[in-house]
């Protein structure tokens, strides 16, 4: 993580020189912008969880030192006419950056959601196929289903299995040969014994 922060930095330091060196942008706009690329990247960069407050802080430091710099760039264009169109794009470019780490962050937050439900669907239906694989044991055994969720407990001498932290799946039969599992979140998951024409089933919550 640190080399990746690292390497960032030392780029957009490279970025700032070139463009203060050959763009003859305003060296004060070219610096505020390193900076505030800077911490943009430590923002992102930076671990979450106990620490989200610097990279918070991170961020508002970022979004104030672009706003700095677009300010120093315009001046600059107001002051210097044979400069103007490069110190412009300088104020271009500050609120580009801003911009496109703004949309960045949006997209990788997609990402991330995308992935954590998917992680979750996962999570959620293994236990369900795990216990209904263990009813059906136990349909052969008995030659009938467990009556309800209190018999099914006692029969696996275990409490019902968990789909996420404390929460357990429920278990309803319902008639001689169908039964559901049920697990409620977002969604409440009904899950089918393999004799019913229906396996899943998705209501919001």
């Amino acid at each position: 993580m640190f080399v990746a922060w690292l390497v960032a930095c030392v780029l957009t330091a490279v970025v700032g020189w070139i463009l203060n060196r050959f763009a003859h942008v305003k060296t004060a706009g070219v610096v505020l912008w390193c900076l505030a690329t800077a911490a943009l990247i430590t923002a992102t960069l930076s671990p979450k969880g106990d620490l989200w407050p610097i990279s918070a802080l991170c961020a508002l430091m970022a979004v104030i030192l672009f706003v700095a710099s677009s300010i120093v760039f315009l001046v600059a264009a107001m002051k210097d006419r044979t400069r103007r169109r490069q110190n412009c794009a300088g104020c271009t470019l500050a609120a580009f950056t801003l911009i496109a780490w703004f949309v960045g962050l949006g997209v990788i937050g997609d990402c991330v959601r995308c992935q954590e439900h998917l992680k979750s669907g996962t999570e959620t239906l293994m236990p369900l196929n795990k216990l209904g694989i263990e009813i059906e044991s136990l349909r052969k055994r008995l030659g009938r289903l467990p009556r309800d969720e209190e018999e099914l407990v006692s029969l696996r001498g275990t409490p019902m299995p968990p789909y996420y932290q404390e929460l357990r799946l429920h278990y309803s039969r319902l008639d001689e040969e169908h039964y559901e599992l049920r697990c409620v979140g977002s969604w409440i998951v009904y899950y089918y014994g393999p004799n019913s024409p229906r396996r899943i089933k998705l209501e919001s919550f």
